[in-house]
């Protein structure tokens, strides 16, 4: 799967099954409409029944009816006949709501027509055709154009103190109007204290509360959790205006709750897309422990569905995985 280099978007899953099996899926982010994205290979060598098992566990968990799914590749299963395995499939997919929707022969020999490279989407409006200049292979190259969106700058609104508006000048002018007759009955500690009460006080006549676009720079920070920090906001504005705190309590749990598990699956998706970069790779897995705060040693791990306490076989389990 080739990607733009002007997308950002996040590996969902990416997994071989016995080598026969392959499928990739990416979430594109920073859109106002989620978009999830698939490219699937199923070798003639491993069973239908197989294939779709292992299909069932991928499309219902990961594709779901709160975004556009498209999923492609080669199927090889012939839609041209009815039979158990192109129901199942059919089956299997609509009941998300993604339909089949390339119409033409996908594999053209001497003797044989089969529609086997398919496109499911939940999105109608795909228009797929054959793209007969690009044929690399038996197979027909199958084109299509969707419509993603403009990508979104993610900026958090920041409210800040300007000073634009001060100068020595209107300093002195401040303090012109402060009666300073009477520090006549007052200590030098008292007149500290009345002054600076009195600036504190005026100083809004010389600064003012000017709200300021900030980039994120957290990539993990997608466009929900955008939305979610500006219901915090104004939950906050609202609690603080009719004393009624529950519900800008529930929306910063759900936000505090969403970041950190953003933050989780970008990290664990950098790690793994970076396996082949040692330094890359190091330097995630850093970000994600926080090493400088840990000042114990590892004392469990966690390997094959088994928990290791044995500090020498910690070792070897970690120094293998890091060959």
């Amino acid at each position: 799967m080739n990607i733009k280099n002007s997308l950002e978007f996040m590996v969902k899953y990416n997994k071989v099954m016995n080598t026969n099996i392959w499928c990739i899926i990416v979430q594109l982010k920073n859109l106002e409409v989620k978009w999830k994205i698939g490219v699937i290979y199923h070798s003639p060598s491993t069973s239908d029944s197989e294939f779709i098992n292992y299909l069932d566990s991928i499309v219902m968990n990961i594709c779901d009816t709160t975004s556009n799914n498209v999923i492609v590749g080669d199927f090889n299963i012939n839609m041209n006949k009815v039979s158990t395995h192109s129901v199942k499939l059919n089956e299997l997919f609509n009941s998300i709501s993604m339909h089949q929707l390339v119409d033409f022969n996908t594999r053209i020999a001497e003797e044989s027509q089969t529609k086997i490279d398919l496109l499911y989407s939940n999105v109608k409006n795909i228009a797929c055709k054959r793209l007969d200049r690009h044929k690399i292979s038996d197979h027909e190259t199958i084109m299509f154009n969707i419509n993603i969106g403009n990508q979104i700058p993610l900026r958090v609104v920041s409210e800040i103190v300007s000073w634009e508006r001060y100068s020595c000048d209107s300093l002195i002018d401040l303090l012109r109007c402060y009666d300073f007759s009477i520090f006549d009955q007052l200590d030098l500690e008292e007149m500290v204290a009345f002054l600076d009460l009195y600036l504190l006080n005026n100083l809004q006549q010389l600064t003012f509360v000017k709200q300021i676009n900030i980039k994120i720079k957290n990539k993990w920070y997608d466009y929900e959790l955008t939305q979610l920090n500006k219901r915090k906001s104004e939950a906050y504005n609202l609690a603080k205006a009719s004393h009624q705190w529950s519900d800008y309590y529930s929306i910063k749990k759900e936000y505090k709750k969403n970041d950190k598990t953003e933050k989780i699956e970008y990290m664990e998706n950098k790690i793994i897309t970076n396996q082949s970069d040692s330094k890359l790779m190091w330097k995630y897995l850093k970000q994600t422990v926080c090493y400088n705060s840990i000042k114990d040693d590892i004392t469990l791990l966690q390997h094959g569905g088994q928990y290791i306490e044995d500090k020498n076989q910690i070792a070897e389990v970690l120094n293998t995985y890091f060959a």
